[in-house]
This record gives structure tokens, sequence and C-alpha cells, in this order.
């Protein structure tokens, strides 16, 4: 009885102290990766950032056309290959103390590049053209981004910046500023925290988009990836579900949809006109089939929101990927 008694008490002791030892522990943390993304068949350095990354010399990506090849300390040079799935994807580092967290990285299909400073003010803003992506980030409270592009009386742009999407801290604010300098459109918070706008440009010239903070916030971890372009941005897909096997007719809403698409007086959003598209497609075990003229199909949905979605992903193509919407398999 005393034996076990003791061996109670032993027991007991350990199971009180176990979470006070595994809290001292070392786990490998994920806060952010400098370069959130590359084009698809393209290759990027992307340095990353977080705790207790000692002895990290691997990356584990969630597909297989993703790679990595360690450069020195926490520098990775990160090829996606042209036949890797666009969008999001997770990113993990594997070192010392184990696997990290994950976080967003991000395969497109448009050129990329990367944000220079200094470019804190109009007149020091850095070049971005129409179908384009920018990775950049507010490194810091003072901290304003800026770029310009030539733009076109008429010419309709959409300006996405993913941040919140892509795991970053940043609470972005987008402003867009005439050739007078004056501004012509502001917006945050439309895609969760993330902004979006849809602007028509009133006249020829120099036009400004600023980046920042809504708190004027910053660090390495308040990463972005701005995409300029003009078109085909989606906002809805009727219906939203399908039965495998079986041809539907699906309405596409949205904007610079291209040819086939009609204006559709009674949908706006924000004040802007909205299209409507309609395309047969075919959804054959959760893979779905888009009329070639459209461009590829993706299908690949990341592990981590495969418990949360049964689907697949539409795109319709013209310049670029446009966003995916999800279309359920029933």
């Amino acid at each position: 009885a005393g034996r076990l008694a003791m061996a109670f008490v032993f027991a007991s002791a350990i199971s009180f102290f176990e979470p006070v030892v595994l809290a001292q522990l070392p786990q490998a943390r994920l806060s952010s990766v400098s370069r959130p993304g590359v084009r698809a068949g393209e290759t990027a350095e992307v340095s990353l950032r977080g705790s207790d990354l000692e002895g990290v010399t691997q990356l584990w990506f969630d597909h297989p056309a993703l790679t990595a090849v360690h450069v020195k300390d926490l520098v990775f040079r990160v090829s996606a290959g042209p036949d890797a799935p666009l969008g999001h994807h997770d990113l993990r580092a594997i070192g010392t103390y184990g696997v990290s967290n994950p976080r967003a990285f991000l395969v497109g299909d448009r050129p990329e590049s990367i944000e220079a400073e200094p470019n804190n003010s109009p007149e020091k803003a850095g070049t971005i053209a129409v179908n384009t992506v920018m990775n950049g980030e507010i490194n810091g409270g003072a901290d304003v981004d800026c770029f310009a592009l030539e733009g076109k009386k008429g010419q309709r742009l959409f300006l996405d910046l993913e941040a919140e999407r892509i795991d970053s801290r940043l609470d972005a604010t987008i402003r867009v500023l005439s050739p007078s300098g004056t501004e012509l459109a502001e917006s945050r918070d439309v895609f969760g925290l993330d902004p979006f706008l849809d602007v028509t440009l009133p006249a020829d010239g120099r036009i400004v988009i600023k980046v920042h903070d809504a708190i004027y916030a910053g660090s390495t971890d308040h990463v972005y990836r701005l995409t300029v372009h003009d078109g085909p941005h989606l906002d809805a897909i009727l219906p939203a579900a399908a039965h495998p096997g079986s041809p539907t007719t699906f309405t596409v809403i949205g904007r610079g949809l291209g040819v086939g698409a009609s204006a559709d007086p009674s949908l706006k959003s924000e004040g802007c006109a909205l299209e409507r598209l309609s395309l047969p497609i075919a959804v054959r075990d959760a893979v779905l089939l888009v009329p070639d003229a459209l461009g590829p199909a993706r299908s690949f949905v990341p592990p981590s929101a495969a418990a949360f979605r049964q689907g697949v992903d539409f795109r319709q193509v013209r310049i670029g990927a446009s966003g995916a919407l999800p279309v359920v398999s029933n």
C-alpha cells in the first residue's frame, strides 16, 4: 500500500509539472515570409521571420510543384513549377525545434516584382504596371508605399491588396491619386480587413497608388501582395453547387469578364456596375472542366482548407487568373 501511495504521489507530481515543462520547450514559430508569393514557372528568394527557427534548412509545401533550396541562414530560393496550382498554399519551416505553424504562400500567373525603398512619397513612387503583382511590406509606423503608373482616360482598373488573407498583420488602406494630386478613391475592409478598388480613370496621366496601415503600424510581419489589373474580377457564381457528371450552366457575376459578358444595370457593388456571363461547366469527380476558350481550370484545395470545403475552385482566365470562387460538388 505504501509503494502504491508513493507511485500515486510521483505520478501526480509529474502531471502537475508537465504543462510547465512543455511550456518551456522551444517551438518553431513562423510569423511571416518576406515575399509571400511567386509566379508559376519562376523562382524567388524569400526570407523567413519568426522565433526558434534555429537549424531551419528545409521548407515544406502542400504541393510537390513547390520546392525550396536553402541559400543561407533563413534565406531560401523557392521555385513554383509551371504546373503549380494557382492560389493559396501552406508553407512550413523545418528545423531543430520541429515543424513550424503554416503561413500562406501564393502562386500567381502574372508578372511579379518587389517593392523598393525609398517610396514614401508620390515624388519617389516606384513603378507598377497593369496586370502585375507587387510584393511589399509596411516595415515601420511612418512607412507609406507609393506606386505610379501611366493611365488612360476611361481606363477601368481593379486594385486588390492581400494582407489579412495571407496571414499578414497589415490592416491596409489603399488610396489612388489623380495626375493633379487629388484623391480619386480610397478603400479598406472589403475582403475582411483587405481593401479592393474598382476605379475608372478620369484623365490621361500619371496616377499614384498609396498603401499604408490603417493605424500607421508596421513591422517585417506587415507584408502584402498588391495586384493591379483590368479584369477579370469575380464577385459571385450561381448556382454554388453541382452534381458530379452533370453538365451545368453557371452564371458568373463580376467585372471585366470579357467576350460574351453583358452589363446588368440591376447589379452594382459599391456603386460600380457588374456583368453577367453564362458558362456551361461540367463537374466530374471534384474536377471543374471549363471550355478551352476561357483558359485552364484549377481545382487544387490546400490541406488547411480541405476540412472546411468540399468542391473545387472556379477560375475564368483572360489576362492572368481571376479570383477563385468555390463550386461545391454534391
